[in-house]
């Protein structure tokens, strides 16, 4: 239930903030846009902060660009973007003449549709293109996702070296039951962006990520998850107005 209100909500920003911004828009161009993924969780359990490996993933969908001013625009986009994380552990234990080690490597992947309104402020164009810089909100849908748990179990002693290795697959639960989910199905954070518009039209971007919801079911203060990462894209603007 959480998830569609959520998706109802974000349909309905991204529809009232394209009407607004074309019946002031100066010129308007849009085209698709798609690109490389690297994203995190920031995790706090009972107060103490963990911290997560980078997770490749990919982002693809488009913006509509309103040029207010020659400076200005607000761009608000559409897309399937990919976030989540990587917890990879190890612990030793030494007994006599034999030591074991267990190495634990669980990796979070997560589906979301994503809504970014970005303000921007462009330079003025060389002969080439221009620079632009910016940021702006973004409202997101998790529509789902799975986890991938891998265990390597190694014993060393004088008769030599075994190993076993388990791993598990599964779907992520949406919601907010700390008993049974796994993540809440709603997120809210801040993007930071710059690149460069080319005359063209290609578009080339770098943008930052900030996650201002906190993601983990019935999270608080002490106990939190929030999604951050960054993204490298390439898009194409054709101008239609």
């Amino acid at each position: 239930m959480e998830m569609i209100v959520m998706k109802k909500i974000i349909c309905l920003f991204g529809i009232g903030l394209m009407g607004i911004s074309a019946t002031k828009a100066q010129h308007i161009s849009l085209g698709p846009e798609a690109g490389l993924n690297l994203y995190s969780i920031s995790e706090r359990f009972d107060g103490s902060k963990e911290s997560n490996r980078l997770i490749p993933g990919f982002k693809i969908g488009g913006v509509v660009d309103f040029g207010l001013t020659r400076h200005f625009s607000i761009q608000p986009g559409m897309f399937f973007t990919t976030k989540g994380a990587v917890d990879k552990s190890t612990d030793y234990t030494t007994v006599g003449a034999t030591t074991t080690s267990v190495t634990t490597r669980d990796q979070l992947w997560l589906n979301y549709f994503e809504v970014p309104v970005n303000f921007l402020y462009k330079s003025n164009y060389s002969h080439t293109g221009r620079f632009f810089a910016g940021g702006g909100p973004y409202m997101a849908a998790l529509l789902g996702g799975k986890i991938k748990n891998e265990r390597t179990r190694t014993v060393s002693n004088d008769n030599g070296t075994t190993t076993n290795h388990t791993s598990n697959t599964y779907s992520v639960n949406i919601g907010n039951n700390p008993n049974t989910d796994d993540i809440r199905g709603g997120d809210v954070g801040i993007n930071m962006q710059c690149g460069y518009e080319f005359r063209s039209g290609l578009l080339l971007r770098y943008n930052l990520g900030l996650g201002i919801a906190n993601v983990m079911p019935a999270g608080d203060a002490d106990n939190s998850m929030h999604n951050i990462g960054m993204s490298f894209t390439v898009g194409y603007l054709f101008r239609v107005h």
